[in-house]
This record gives structure tokens, sequence and C-alpha cells, in this order.
């Protein structure tokens, strides 16, 4: 089974709430176009947006922490705390692939089939995947993907590596202490490398202005990366569209 846990900002820390609410639900939507049944969504909030998809394989937690402070240091612990309390909440399905995934990102629909294919293997590591500037009718492909998107690791875990409860600390957990760069790396040298998927595992959405890390892809202007960026462009056609759920936030 194949678990996303899905953190989404609370409205106090948002510019545009409205814009936040459309990009998380396209997020759940993508989640829950999965090809294969058996995954769950866990969209972790303080305030559920409005057209979520009407699905009985996603659960919302809502978090009741106080709203944090709006620099990125502030958001990003809120976002870890929320990660927590939703790996606590789908504690009970493990063993199981988790996938940690960003509220405005959008994931390839057959990741679901990797996990029920292979139960056991330890996991996946996208190396390599899309980034998309909002509004543009381009995808471009980019290696050292999970060095960028928070969205880029599926990680089997087993109960014992899950807390319990959110007063257990944060450290004891390496789905919790190692980011998407340094995930991978560290599950290497414990002899549990990820496998490489067959296909691009997620999309990391730019360009709307309310991206936790504030990276823009489409702000970055040295020549070496303008060059890999018209390299790598595939057009975002309709087949492209379905793979990942990626629709125009204007027209579902």
């Amino acid at each position: 089974m194949l678990i996303f846990i899905i953190p989404m900002r609370s409205p106090q820390t948002t510019r545009d709430w409205p814009l936040v609410s459309r990009l998380a639900v396209r997020t759940v939507r993508s989640a829950c176009a999965q090809s294969d049944p058996h995954f769950r969504v866990a969209l972790v909030c303080n305030e559920p947006p409005e057209g979520l998809p009407s699905n009985p394989n996603l659960e919302i937690i809502h978090a009741d922490f106080f709203a944090p402070g709006t620099s990125i240091g502030e958001r990003m612990e809120d976002k870890w705390r929320k990660v927590k309390l939703g790996l606590i909440a789908m504690r009970s399905h493990a063993p199981a692939h988790f996938l940690l995934c960003d509220s405005d990102d959008c994931v390839h629909r057959d990741l679901a089939s990797l996990t029920t294919a292979g139960p056991d293997i330890q996991g996946w590591n996208f190396s390599e995947g899309f980034i998309h500037d909002e509004g543009s009718p381009w995808l471009f492909r980019r290696k050292n993907f999970d060095r960028m998107c928070g969205t880029s690791s599926v990680v089997r875990l087993d109960p014992r590596e899950i807390p319990q409860s959110m007063d257990e600390e944060r450290e004891k957990y390496f789905i919790l202490r190692y980011g998407h760069g340094e995930i991978g790396s560290w599950l290497a040298a414990q002899g549990r490398p990820l496998l490489r998927p067959p296909f691009e595992g997620a999309v990391y959405c730019t360009g709307n202005g309310e991206n936790a890390s504030g990276t823009e892809f489409r702000l970055w202007r040295s020549r070496r990366l303008l060059w890999e960026r018209l390299a790598g462009a595939r057009r975002l056609n309709t087949h492209r569209r379905a793979l990942y759920g990626l629709y125009d936030l204007d027209h579902p």
C-alpha cells in the first residue's frame, strides 16, 4: 500500500488562501487518481479546502496547532509537525510505503502500482522529475529532482519507524529527521537503497507565489540552467496532464 502524507498550510500564513486551497485540491485529486486502488491519502490541515474529491481513500486529519509565523523557518516547522501528525494517524497501516507530498505538487498515477508490485522493496527515489511553471504549456525534465522537490521519495516504513504520539522526539525517526535531499543517501548508507522508478515520479509546481521554499524555476537565470531547461522541455499535452492530474487551476 502507498500512503500519501500531504501537510497543508494554515490560512493565517498565506497571502492568497483561495489559491492555496485550489493548489491543495489539485494535489489531492492527483494522488487520488492512482491506477491501483491500494493507497491512502492523508491531508493534514488546520482548515480543509473546498472542492476536495469524494474518495473513500482520502482522510482529512485536523491539526489544532496554533498558526505559525510567516517566516520560511516557522512555516517549515509547521509542515514537519503536520507530517508527524499524519504519520501517526496512518501508523496502523504499516508496514507500508509512504510518500511525503507537498500540497502544491502533482504525482504520477502509477506510483501505487509500484508499491503493490514490490511490497518488500525499500522504496523509490525520484532522481529525475518534471518542473512546471504555473500556466506554462511546458514541463521541464530535471536531474537531481530529489534535491529540489519535497515530493521525491517513496519509503517503506515499519510501525516501529513511525512515532506513536506527538510527544516523541522527531529526531528519533529517520523519516522525520532527514529531508528530501538527504534521506536517499542516508538509507543507502544503511544498506537500504532506494530504487529509481521507471518514470518521472512527480511534477514540482512552481511560479504560483505560494511555494513553501520560495523557489520559482522561471526566476533562475544562469545560462547552463536555461539550456538544461530547453533541452528537457516536454509539451504538457493531454496524456501528460492525465498521468499527473495536472490541470490548469482555473479550468479543472
